[in-house]
């Protein structure tokens, strides 16, 4: 019955073929109204004629373009006609599958600031269309994606979201990936409930009925372990195998047994017979990135550039791209094939660039995926703008060390970012960032110090001037990284629980009064269990906050004598289902959850600045209570 209601109010509307209107897009401005006459899609490649009317005089307006959800928007400034602003433009022949837009218009009223017209946060969509009007494969599922607050770009709309990929899947229903997309919003929707996980489960089995071909079995292995079904998976797994043991699973388990040989010269030499015995599949791709990892740990420069030549012709992941830009960070630093070095990184920032179009695997947030591909893009510019300082393209190398500072806060990008702008004379900005990179530890920020204090002697400046400045710019750094960690907030409803502890008391998670954090962990984890030995700690630092624990383990035992080797004086539960209930995907995953009882912050996985993280969030929750 519950699965019933939860379809019917899923809003499903029949889809309809779009029309496609050749004389373009036309757009009234907030001042005046909303959208009229406005087409639902447009051919790549073919120009779309934006128009803004204001009713206000305006200086100028700018059109706010996005192609790629994880990007940054175009900003193009619109020409003035009459009492109207226009601005044609073609969206890219490429992999762009829908737009976003918006409109920024700068009122007559002498200040000079710019003013967003995108409605609180809506922004227009334009769908890319075939000739006929119908919407391009992944269109609307991008769609979809912008309105489940994957991009952050548009507030969340899971109703609109469940509407957009209903469509694309009556379209192109072997969509697999917009399939388990759809089922990761029914999960959410209905908060992991038993029915949802049952309506998803049917959904499996009549797609595996209509026929068992690999693409559907690999759908179905990831399907099954979404809703953590690990044993259906496993059983989907070894079929695959059966049916094809020279297949994508086999090189997987292949290759997963060769990463365990401790010797880096077998491991080469097994990854070299490994690309022969599984040629042609996507797994010649990790084998050739853990390749280059090999000849840079073994620091020779022949093998790097032999291994790391074949992963250029192949490489398209985010993980070929991790590799090719640390194979340019040794070339690069050691200046031994510079251009080599250069033309590794431009490709990772190509596929990086490509990344930002798509979704995030399930394993993590939009929020995670967001922070991640930008903080890599600053990671990969800092490599690229340092090639160009040290081959002595200055100008260029500070626009990216520049755009590399906006992506990551890392002691060596604001080192090179001093270093280059005191090349370019610009000596007072160079104090600046030399500063904040000496705001760090360790051997950049001492390196970073040296360079200050002796331009700073250069020019005169006292003792004091230049405490003042350090102490400054350590603030500035403490407030980003502050803003940093509070800006990955979320807000969806906790899943109630009530479990046994070990001491055999029972906890329900509805009645507990504050902030609780909630910590899922397993005895055979070495990193929950480190997390897990500082829990008490910060439980002290916190007395206003309930720590709990629950493990993953089957057995009681098991669990009893980790949590008695760690001293674990907090209340430790076994989790009967609840780690599926919120749809844990590994340990140790920690949520930080309100007084309303709506989880606020999540952690995955155990960093070195795991405590300071929940510190500055504890406290940021604290104050609102």
């Amino acid at each position: 019955m519950e699965a019933e209601s939860m379809k019917r109010n899923r809003l499903i509307i029949p889809i309809t073929v779009l029309g496609f209107l050749l004389a373009g897009w036309m757009h009234e401005g907030l001042l005046s109204s909303v959208p009229k006459n406005t087409p639902d899609t447009a051919r790549p490649g073919k120009p779309i004629h934006f128009q803004y009317n204001p009713t206000l005089p305006c200086e100028a307006v700018t059109l706010l373009l996005y192609t790629e959800l994880l990007g940054p928007p175009q900003r193009i400034p619109m020409e003035k006609v009459e009492n109207r602003f226009v601005k044609s433009v073609a969206p890219p022949d490429t992999g762009t599958k829908m737009i976003l837009y918006a409109f920024e218009y700068t009122p007559k009223d002498g200040t000079g600031r710019p003013v967003p017209d995108n409605r609180d946060g809506r922004y227009w969509h334009i769908l890319l269309a075939d000739e006929s009007g119908r919407p391009l494969k992944n269109a609307l599922f991008q769609l979809s994606l912008s309105h489940s607050g994957y991009s952050g770009i548009r507030t969340e709309n899971l109703t609109e979201a469940m509407h957009a990929v209903e469509k694309e899947l009556s379209l192109y229903p072997e969509n697999h990936q917009a399939r388990l997309h759809l089922y990761s919003l029914i999960l959410r929707i209905n908060q992991n409930s038993e029915s949802a996980r049952s309506t998803i489960l049917r959904d499996i089995s009549r797609i595996l009925s209509e026929s068992e071909m690999l693409p559907n079995l690999e759908f179905a292995a990831s399907a099954y372990r979404l809703v953590g079904e690990t044993k259906q998976a496993e059983r989907i797994e070894k079929k695959i195998l059966e049916k094809h043991p020279s297949g994508e699973l086999a090189a997987m388990q292949a290759f997963n047994q060769i990463m365990k040989t401790e010797d880096p010269e077998k491991r080469f030499s097994a990854l070299e017979n490994f690309i022969d015995e599984f040629p042609g599949g996507s797994w010649v791709e990790h084998a050739l990135s853990a390749m280059t990892g090999i000849a840079m740990e073994m620091d020779d420069d022949a093998l790097i550039i032999s291994a790391t030549d074949r992963l250029m012709a192949v490489a398209s992941s985010p993980g070929a791209a991790s590799s090719l830009a640390g194979a340019a960070g040794v070339l690069i630093e050691k200046e031994s094939d510079m251009q080599r070095g250069t033309n590794y990184i431009r490709k990772a920032l190509e596929i990086i660039d490509a990344a930002k179009s798509s979704p995030p695997p399930s394993e993590i947030s939009f929020q995670e995926w967001k922070e991640g591909i930008l903080t890599t893009e600053g990671r990969y510019r800092d490599i690229l703008g340092w090639a160009q300082i040290k081959q002595g393209d200055i100008e260029e190398g500070v626009r990216q060390l520049q755009r590399a500072v906006q992506g990551t806060s890392q002691p060596a990008v604001y080192y090179h970012l001093g270093v280059a702008l005191e090349k370019a004379g610009k000596e007072e900005a160079a104090f600046q960032q030399f500063a904040r990179a000496a705001a760090f530890e360790g051997t950049i920020s001492d390196m970073a110090y040296v360079m200050l204090d002796s331009l700073w002697k250069s020019h005169g400046r006292t003792e004091d001037a230049m405490a003042q400045l350090l102490n400054q710019e350590a603030e500035y750094i403490r407030n980003r990284y502050r803003e940093r960690v509070l800006s990955t907030e979320t807000a969806r409803p906790a899943p109630d629980f009530e479990l046994e502890t070990l001491d055999g008391d029972w906890i329900r998670l509805k009645d507990q009064r504050g902030i609780v954090v909630l910590a899922f962990w397993a005895a055979w984890s070495r990193s929950a269990q480190q997390l897990i030995r500082i829990f008490p700690e910060i439980a002290a630092d916190f007395p206003e906050v309930l720590f709990l624990t629950i493990s993953t383990d089957p057995y009681f035992r098991d669990v009893e004598y980790v949590a008695r080797r760690l001293r674990l004086n907090l209340p430790v539960m076994l989790s009967n289902r609840t780690d599926q209930a919120y749809g844990i995907q590994g340990v140790p995953t920690v949520y930080v959850i309100d007084s309303d009882k709506t989880i606020r912050f999540v952690h995955k996985g155990f960093t070195d600045d795991f405590e300071q993280r929940l510190g500055i969030q504890l406290e940021a929750l604290l104050k609102r209570e």
